[in-house]
């Protein structure tokens, strides 16, 4: 993170979404859910946290987790926000537990995403949101970039590297989420 100053643009874009809307912030983040009550979210991954400024926005009770201690120390300098540093089953969150998941660029890296899947669902409360982004294997881009990264005999670097495991397409995502109990509310790119 430092080589390129993201914590400085990281910071910068945070306080741009501290300054804007509510009504902006699902605008920006249609992904996320507004709910009645003071709501917990979590954010797998959570990087350097801009998913979790438009969540504070919405007055979620902040979580997160991600294995680089770095990011959590930027995360928690930036927001009210309770960290786990390490993997998401190892955190043993108590079942029930948050109404809203989000995994943004996680699910391709991890492993086992079946079993990711299955602790989402067991700490999600019932009627609880997973928000899922990641590539899709199916759409024009991926195909168009694998193609070009073929032809000139490369490995993709970006959308496909060597550390992604696993790549979804819409379809196969959707039912690997509706084999696990979950329901597709909405998919959009």
């Amino acid at each position: 993170y430092k080589g390129i100053n993201f914590f400085q643009k990281a910071e910068k874009n945070i306080n741009r979404i501290k300054k804007i809307s509510s009504k902006n912030v699902l605008k920006e983040a249609p992904f996320l859910i507004k709910f009645n009550q003071k709501s917990k979210f979590l954010d797998v991954g959570c990087g350097l946290g801009n998913i979790l400024a438009y969540a504070e926005k919405l007055n979620f009770e902040l979580f997160a987790t991600d294995y680089d201690q770095e990011a959590l120390n930027f995360v928690k300098s930036q927001f009210n926000v309770k960290c786990f540093n390490g993997d998401l089953i190892d955190a043993k969150y108590p079942d029930n537990f948050f109404d809203q998941v989000n995994l943004c660029h996680v699910i391709e890296h991890v492993l086992n995403p079946k079993e990711l899947l299955i602790e989402i669902k067991r700490i999600l409360k019932p009627g609880g949101v997973l928000s899922i982004g990641t590539p899709n294997s199916a759409s024009f881009l991926y195909k168009f970039y694998r193609s070009l990264m073929l032809f000139r005999q490369k490995v993709p670097d970006v959308i496909d590297g060597l550390e992604h495991t696993y790549i979804f397409s819409e379809k196969l995502l959707a039912d690997t989420c509706k084999d696990l109990g979950f329901s597709v509310l909405s998919h959009f790119t």
